[in-house]
């Protein structure tokens, strides 16, 4: 038997402060429309140089607009718009557009097709 001894340790400090907006609206019972914005600001210091600055990983600002469709009574056409912006590291901004399609197969099973 071989046993090898490891120390795991916490070796990072720091503070996550943020907020998040939502508002949803619904014109008809089967459309309706979600709009959220996140504000994620981390201050985290590491007492290891190979730490990793997790806070460069996660952009600050993300906007997310989607608008669902239901399609009769067993499928789903839903458009989803995000834009992330403000890396600590510098990484560019970021849209994309996802489209879904789904279908209701049963009460508790959906298929899903997202582009």
């Amino acid at each position: 038997r071989l046993v090898v001894p490891s120390f795991f340790a916490n070796g990072g400090r720091g503070s996550v402060r943020g907020f998040e907006l939502a508002y949803a609206w619904q014109p008809r019972k089967s459309l309706k429309f979600d709009l959220a914005y996140t504000h994620l600001d981390m201050d985290l210091s590491f007492d290891d140089p190979a730490g990793t600055p997790t806070e460069r990983v996660f952009p600050r600002n993300q906007w997310v607009v989607r608008a669902r469709h239901d399609i009769g009574r067993f499928f789903e056409f839903d458009q989803i718009f995000t834009y992330v912006s403000g890396y600590e590291d510098g990484t560019d901004d970021r849209t994309r557009y996802d489209l879904r399609l789904g279908w209701k197969m049963r009460e508790n099973v959906d298929l899903s097709i997202l582009v």
